[in-house]
C-alpha cells in the first residue's frame, strides 16, 4: 500500500511540473502607455508557445489614446535583462505590418528565465516615443 502511494505522489508532482510549464510558456501579453504618454502599446508572442533558446516572433501592436492605429511607424527593438548586465541575445527586428496597428517583429530571442526588460522605440512624422515593458519570463 505504501509503494502505490509513493508512486501516485510521484506522479502527481510530475503532473504538477508539467502544467505549470504549459502554464507559464503559453501565450501572454503585456500593454503599456508609452513614455509621453500619447501611445497604448501592446506586445506578445506570435505563437501560442515559445522556449527558451530558441528564435520566435512577436507581435506588437501601437494605437493612441482614442484606440487608433498608428501606421507607418518605424519601430526599434532593444532590451536585455538588467540585473544581470547584458542585452537581448538576438537582434529582433520589425518586418512586417498586418494592419490596425499591428507589426510582426521577427528574430526574438530568450537565453534565460528571469527579468527582462524590453524597449521598443516608436517613431513616424508625429511620434517620436518609447514603451518600455518589464516582463518576467519563466519557462
Amino acid at each position: 500500500m505504501n509503494k502505490f502511494r509513493a508512486f501516485n505522489s510521484s506522479i502527481f508532482g510530475v503532473l504538477i511540473i508539467l502544467i505549470s510549464f504549459v502554464l507559464h510558456a503559453d501565450k501572454a501579453s503585456w500593454e503599456v502607455f508609452s513614455q509621453s504618454g500619447s501611445l497604448k502599446v501592446l506586445i506578445q508572442p506570435q505563437a501560442e508557445q515559445y522556449q527558451i533558446g530558441q528564435y520566435h516572433n512577436w507581435i506588437i501592436v501601437v494605437k493612441d489614446l482614442s484606440g487608433y492605429a498608428i501606421d507607418d511607424v518605424n519601430i526599434t527593438v532593444e532590451g536585455g535583462m538588467l540585473g544581470h548586465g547584458h542585452g537581448l541575445p538576438s537582434q529582433p527586428i520589425v518586418t512586417e505590418y498586418f494592419g490596425d496597428g499591428s507589426y510582426l517583429i521577427e528574430g526574438m530571442l530568450f537565453n534565460m528565465s528571469g527579468e527582462w526588460t524590453l524597449n521598443f522605440y516608436i517613431q513616424n512624422s508625429s511620434y517620436k516615443d518609447r514603451a518600455r515593458f518589464d516582463i518576467e519570463l519563466s519557462f
